[in-house]
């Protein structure tokens, strides 16, 4: 017979506020009920719509709460962990909760963290105009080049390409001629990166065949996370090592589940990225299959328990798997499968995603 659970025990004895700051980083704004804290919410994102009463023990999310009802310390663990009841009792039992294997590392200056690394409001200006106009520049005659790669190389579709608002930015000496990639971040560009290319070349590979770097950024950018806003609505993603296997895997799988990178196998994560990943159970980190690309993933899957290394069945990369007649939705399905805690089903239909993943609490 299974033992009863002494959940009274388990609440009084838990610092709410300290399991919590695992998860996001909050601020006191009242002193009503024995003070209350507010802050981005660990589970869907958002600047001020978490709350936080340590004194009676509860929380709850204006966006996500059912019913904009007070949760406690257990209901928080079983949706932050994607666990079942009475293991999330158990992860508390004994005050151990702040030191669950499955959080996200935060430093303790999140905050100073995240002001400090932003562009400013001027930088932002111009670089949403040059966008705009590599944009422009790809759907005009001069650009027929640089959509065929993009189309005939790369595999995106025109509403792919329209969708992350890719660009052609071309220069008379050569240097930075290449696509334009924008970075955005809660409706804001924070990043552009431009891949050089050659459009003198006779192949494709020559034309790629550049040098180093192959990528240039805007001085003053910020890269924080590529497709963040992909994941609202959804439970799991997929982490790419560039941006072109991130708009493949989003392009072929984005009704199931995100698509995001950090921009390469030797960044980190930003602390402005973390209440987006926090939001996740799951992360299937999707790096190259060559010795750094998997230093990198392991890297980076060692944040947090939550993220799993996985590899493409044949090719390189993501994008050379799709070249070869690879399926990156089925693959990614299967893997979705492997590591997802419940069952994994899609839809048969072109329903929307949220009912084909089951709520882990």
């Amino acid at each position: 017979m299974t033992a009863a659970v002494d959940t009274a025990a388990i609440r009084q004895s838990v610092d709410l506020l300290s399991l919590v700051s695992t998860s996001t980083h909050v601020r006191r704004v009242a002193s009503t009920r024995g003070g209350e804290y507010a802050g981005p919410c660990p589970f869907c994102g958002g600047e001020d719509r978490f709350r936080v009463q340590p004194e009676r023990g509860q929380w709850y999310c204006r966006n996500c709460s059912p019913d904009e009802r007070w949760q406690d310390a257990i209901a928080y663990v079983m949706r932050r962990d994607s666990v079942a009841f009475r293991e999330a009792c158990e992860r508390l039992d004994g005050g151990a909760a702040p030191a669950v294997a499955t959080a996200l590392r935060i430093v303790p200056s999140l905050r100073e963290a995240v002001e400090a690394d932003e562009p400013s409001a001027q930088w932002r200006e111009k670089a949403e105009a040059f966008v705009t106009r590599c944009e422009e520049a790809l759907w005009a005659p001069a650009g027929e080049w640089a959509r065929h790669y993009l189309r005939g190389h790369r595999g995106l579709t025109p509403a792919t390409i329209r969708a992350w608002r890719l660009g052609w930015r071309l220069d008379p000496s050569g240097y930075t001629t290449g696509i334009t990639i924008p970075w955005y971040l809660d409706g804001e560009v924070w990043n552009v990166k431009t891949r050089r290319l050659n459009p003198k070349a006779e192949t494709w590979a020559q034309a790629e065949a550049v040098g180093t770097p192959k990528y240039l950024s805007v001085k003053g950018g910020h890269p924080v996370l590529f497709g963040a806003h992909t994941l609202q609505g959804h439970r799991i993603a997929v982490a790419t090592e560039g941006e072109f296997d991130c708009l493949l895997a989003w392009q072929e799988a984005g009704a199931l589940m995100g698509a995001v990178t950090v921009g390469g196998c030797s960044g980190g994560v930003k602390p402005r990225a973390l209440p987006h990943l926090l939001s996740l159970a799951r992360v299937l980190v999707a790096y190259d299959n060559d010795p750094e690309g998997q230093k990198g993933a392991e890297r980076l899957a060692s944040l947090s328990g939550r993220m799993r290394v996985v590899r493409v069945p044949d090719g390189k990369d993501i994008s050379e798997f799709f070249d070869g007649g690879g399926s990156v939705l089925d693959w990614l399905v299967e893997e979705a499968g492997r590591h997802w805690p419940e069952p994994f089903v899609p839809a048969a239909s072109q329903e929307p995603i949220d009912s084909e993943w089951k709520e882990a609490a």
